[in-house]
């Protein structure tokens, strides 16, 4: 019989897991020095109630904020 390890177990697939808004904007905020527009970004989804998306959500929504007209 194998043994199972931590090696052969599956691993979640980090675009489907969830990630709650500070997980997310934590990770985002060692690539992306835009501090101002994240920032923003975060208090609009507090403000709104969302506090947990996929990575993959929560790239769509920060890049569609980034998009608006200021």
């Amino acid at each position: 019989m194998a043994k199972t390890t931590p090696d052969t177990l599956p691993q979640p697939d980090p675009a489907t897991e969830p990630l709650t808004l500070d997980q997310w904007a934590q990770a985002l905020s060692k690539t992306d020095r835009r501090v101002e527009l994240l920032n923003a970004f975060v208090a609009t989804q507090r403000a709104a109630g969302i506090f947990t998306r996929t990575a993959t959500e929560w790239g769509v929504a920060y890049a569609a904020f980034g998009a608006q007209p200021a």
